[in-house]
């Protein structure tokens, strides 16, 4: 239901800013593409880019997470990305 997807986005967002906001990511966000879930933007924790990109070390590892209605059975998920690299 929708709200249980309001409590669930809501309760992921608020425990992965408590966690990783300390440890120096920042968040962005970006639209949710799909009709009626504005309201669920697409978050990115990310650290910023270190001042030497010529070296060959991997990205620091980032967070995404995001909203998803599937039609066909009408479920919503809540999507969450971890990239360690």
């Amino acid at each position: 239901s929708l709200q249980q997807l309001q409590e669930s986005y809501t309760n992921y967002k608020k425990q992965i800013n408590d966690c990783l906001k300390s440890k120096g990511y920042n968040l962005s966000s970006s639209d949710n593409f799909y009709p009626g879930l504005g309201d669920y933007k697409k978050l990115m924790y990310t650290k910023p880019a270190p001042a030497d990109t010529s070296s060959v070390t991997l990205p620091p590892p980032h967070v995404s997470v995001e909203v998803d209605y599937y039609k066909g059975t009408r479920t919503y998920t809540v999507i969450l990305n971890v990239w360690e690299h």
